[in-house]
């Protein structure tokens, strides 16, 4: 686990070579300051431009893997209470001090740095299958990860202006009459059903808990093999749901592949996010009613 604290001078997207520079030297002034000594937090709160100054910087702790790949490299090799050098991103010149270091926190920093030989492009399908079993992401899945699937299909009924509810539920009616008088299901799927699964015959696959909402889930799982449901009602209209069969799967790999996504969509979300934050604030207007004058010569 490793915990951060941060500092950012924010350049704008409008800035010039020289409000760049100008903008750098402050950061590396700041960075001096930090590294001789002074509060990280304090310098933090009077002078970052980042969403947590008011916190004295302070990012929270996470696992490495959690951090962007930029702020990784930034404190290979660091200790803790170490504090980085001034490095650049898209929004502006960062400073990290390192809060929190585990044991393991400075070769995992190391591992992370060196992407292996065979390693895919880091936004690719094939990285993320890759990184899941590797020691760079150490993904841990549950202790039990056996689940009950369930193959189903379904036939929906859209509720609109010219169908009500009412109209809705006694035309799933008529279906499953016809089902119990032998019509195939896949086939009035097919010819009545409005989602996009008709095509299939209402075939949605093999279903993991969760994946349906609630009400579709609960009337799904109260059903035997072969069984064919009561109309039930989602936010997307009604619904004759049959089970075709249930089988238990080890969803550990799929777990881990989908943590890996996580953690790579986290990599690449929180930048855009600081940076979108700061943008906010450089164009945010604040109108001074005690002082008009102020507002005269902001404009």
């Amino acid at each position: 686990m490793i915990g951060l604290a941060h500092i950012l001078v924010a350049v704008p997207e409008s800035a010039s070579s020289a409000e760049v520079a100008e903008l750098q030297r402050k950061a590396e002034s700041l960075q001096e300051q930090v590294a001789s000594g002074a509060d990280f937090a304090g310098v933090a709160a009077a002078s970052s431009d980042g969403p947590q100054a008011l916190d004295g910087g302070d990012m929270g702790v996470r696992h490495l893997q959690g951090w962007p790949d930029l702020f990784i490299e930034a404190i290979q090799d660091r200790k803790q209470g170490d504090v980085s050098a001034v490095f650049k991103s898209g929004n502006g010149f960062h400073i990290l001090k390192v809060a929190v270091l585990d044991d393991g926190g400075a070769s995992q920093a190391a591992a992370a740095s060196e992407p292996t030989p065979d390693a895919a492009p880091a936004d690719s399908g094939m990285a993320a299958e890759q990184a899941g079993q590797s020691a760079r992401f150490s993904v841990a899945a549950p202790q039990s990860t056996q689940v009950t699937q369930t193959h189903a299909r379904h036939i929906l009924i859209k509720t609109s202006q010219v169908m009500s509810d009412e109209q809705a539920e006694q035309r799933l009616l008529q279906l499953r009459r016809r089902l119990e008088h032998g019509e195939s299901f896949g086939d009035l799927a097919r010819r009545h059903s409005e989602d996009p699964s008709a095509p299939q015959g209402g075939d949605l696959g093999w279903m993991t808990p969760g994946e349906a909402v609630p009400s579709f889930q609960r009337a799904m799982d109260a059903l035997e093999p072969g069984q064919v449901s009561q109309p039930v009602e989602t936010q997307f209209g009604w619904h004759l749901i049959e089970v075709l069969e249930r089988r238990t799967q080890d969803m550990k790999t799929e777990f881990e592949r989908m943590q890996v996504r996580q953690i790579l969509f986290e990599r690449r979300v929180q930048p855009a996010i600081e940076e979108w934050q700061s943008r906010l604030r450089g164009d945010a207007y604040i109108e001074n009613r005690l002082d008009p004058e102020a507002n005269r010569r902001k404009r």
